[in-house]
């Protein structure tokens, strides 16, 4: 019999995440996922305002990243994004970008990689 856990559920209740944040913990594992996969993996931030776009690039060059910007030309907006290769970018970019503690990021990197299966369960 197989045993169904979710192990990034359980470290968000470890660590006494609530809300609507989880969702991008749960991108982020995601990510991590893609990282160990394909050996990269992207990250964006979407701006539909020339401010929020320019501190959108400023986090990406902060985090240590090139980014490209890419204009959609329906409504206006704008597509910051950036390629990572590595464990520690994808860390990094997760906390100066979208505001993550690290130390959770950190925890769900050391969970999964413990884990000898992963099925990811949409």
């Amino acid at each position: 019999m197989v045993e169904v856990v979710d192990i990034v559920g359980e470290v968000l209740d470890e660590h006494g995440i609530t809300g609507t944040v989880r969702a991008t913990y749960r991108a982020f594992a995601r990510q991590l996922l893609t990282l160990w996969r394909k050996g990269r993996a992207q990250v964006r931030a979407v701006a539909c305002d020339p401010i929020t776009a320019k501190g959108d690039l400023a986090r990406f060059a902060i985090a240590g990243l090139r980014a490209r910007v890419y204009k959609h030309y329906k409504d206006n907006c704008v597509t910051v994004t950036a390629s990572v290769k590595s464990e520690e970018q994808l860390v990094r970019a997760y906390c100066i970008i979208y505001g993550l503690k690290r130390e959770v990021l950190e925890s769900i990197r050391q969970r999964l990689a413990m884990e000898e299966q992963i099925v990811v369960i949409l």
